[in-house]
């Protein structure tokens, strides 16, 4: 049987580990279809489409290799101005990580309240054993004394 137990420190804030996963968010969605442009032609006008993109300052992603399928070209270039899409990735992967926070926070409370609870249930069981072993042993006692006095009375 696995025991949980209640950690103090894993729902404290880390700027390093916010900063890792936001930087693993951006890196990705750099990877997606929304922060880069296609170019999807046949092989025949796609290279002028191509140099012509080249020529005007887009860059090749670095994620995605131009592919070919078939007779068709798909070839990948970095959007610009996406600063504004990666601040709003960055701000959903840091509102992400603080709710995970407080949801291990929750975690912790509703395990540390349920630990005390059954800790004191345990208290008042025992105390309540002991109480009843008290009442067995005062009746046994008043038992052999009853009995004691019998003896003594033939």
């Amino acid at each position: 049987m696995k025991t949980n137990v209640v950690k103090l420190n894993t729902f404290t804030f880390d700027q390093q580990e916010l900063d890792r996963r936001t930087n693993r968010a951006v890196e990705n969605f750099k990877t997606t279809l929304h922060a880069l442009d296609v170019i999807q032609l046949p092989f025949s006008v796609a290279i002028d489409a191509i140099v012509e993109a080249a020529l005007s300052g887009k860059k090749l992603s670095k994620y995605r290799k131009p592919q070919l399928h078939g007779s068709i070209v798909f070839c990948y270039f970095e959007k610009e101005n996406i600063e504004h899409l990666l601040e709003e990735v960055a701000e959903q992967e840091k509102e992400k990580y603080l709710a995970e926070l407080d949801a291990e926070k929750d975690r912790n409370v509703q395990l540390l309240a349920e630990q005390l609870y059954q800790q004191e249930k345990a208290k008042k069981i025992k105390a309540e054993q002991e109480r009843e072993q008290k009442l067995k042993d005062a009746a046994m006692k008043d038992a052999l004394e009853y009995f004691a006095t019998l003896e003594a009375k033939q």
